[in-house]
């Protein structure tokens, strides 16, 4: 509640109250009694009201929000926000704010993420966290080192509720261009390419690799998705082929016997290296 409150004591508020001709209890009042799901609904009424005294408006205008907003806003949320949600829940590691733009944006299979300048990912982290914070309203947010993760722990309570995912899962189910393992695995294959998304060239960072390609198991059976999987496992398997063959070429237990390996099996038949990765995705 303390965001609310400072709203009802600042001074934007106070001097819409003192020329608005309606009293400030029943605003106040209204506000506090009216949700059925205090933490998000507080969240959307904050940002509403915050947006009202930047505009000027008044207590009337203020009471006339209140009015309109619903008592029980989780059918709100889970419309404009249930692919974001779902992107979100379907993401096995940690989301950052980066591979949530490739996944939830139109981008090319031919975009080089190694090439994205530090300043232009920079706006792209500015830029979702607007888009989180617009859609989600108050479920989830974008930290400022890039992390996506849930705003409260009632946000995280109230998306743990089966019924709620069982509306998300309602309004995306039918769709013919989404899929959030298919998104997240397009994602994850475009940063493939750009090696400061690892730690380095050893074999931890070969196992996050292959431990992404799990997405692939989940993507719902189509015509649509299975062009488009066919396309991103094509590339998926150029990029890692080749993050494969520099750690053979760089690692000091390479060996006569891993580079001839290398030229006649496929990485991912290379038991040496994806046995461990399974056995660690496991752990």
């Amino acid at each position: 509640m303390e965001p609310l409150m400072s709203i009802f004591s600042g001074q934007a508020f106070l001097n819409g109250a003192a020329v608005g001709g309606v009293g400030i209890r029943p605003v106040v009042e209204n506000t506090v009694k009216k949700p059925s799901c205090v933490f998000l609904w507080v969240s959307l009424v904050v940002r509403s009201l915050m947006e009202a005294l930047i505009d000027g408006d008044g207590l009337f205008d203020l009471q006339a929000i209140i009015d309109r907003l619903p008592s029980d806003i989780s059918s709100r949320n889970i419309s404009a926000s249930s692919e974001l949600l779902a992107i979100f829940r379907a993401a096995k590691t940690r989301l950052d704010s980066l591979t949530l733009w490739l996944a939830d944006d139109k981008q090319p299979l031919n975009l080089r993420v190694g090439d994205i300048s530090p300043q232009t990912k920079l706006g792209i982290l500015n830029l979702m966290k607007r888009r989180v914070d617009s859609r989600t309203r108050g479920i989830l947010e974008v930290s400022p080192q890039g992390t996506v993760d849930v705003l409260h722990r009632t946000a995280r309570d109230w998306l743990a509720q089966p019924e709620v995912w069982k509306q998300i899962s309602s309004t995306i189910k039918n769709s013919e261009s989404f899929d959030p393992y298919l998104l997240l695995l397009k994602g994850e294959t475009l940063r493939a390419a750009d090696k400061t998304n690892y730690y380095g060239m050893h074999r931890h960072s070969l196992c996050i690799v292959v431990h992404r390609t799990l997405y692939a198991s989940q993507v719902r059976d189509t015509p649509e998705f299975a062009t488009m999987l066919t396309e991103i496992l094509d590339l998926y398997d150029t990029e890692v082929s080749k993050m494969f063959a520099e750690y053979f070429a760089a690692s000091r237990s390479a060996n006569i016997s891993y580079s001839r390996l290398l030229s006649v099996v496929h990485w991912s038949s290379s038991l040496t290296l994806v046995r461990p990765c399974l056995q660690w995705n496991s752990s």
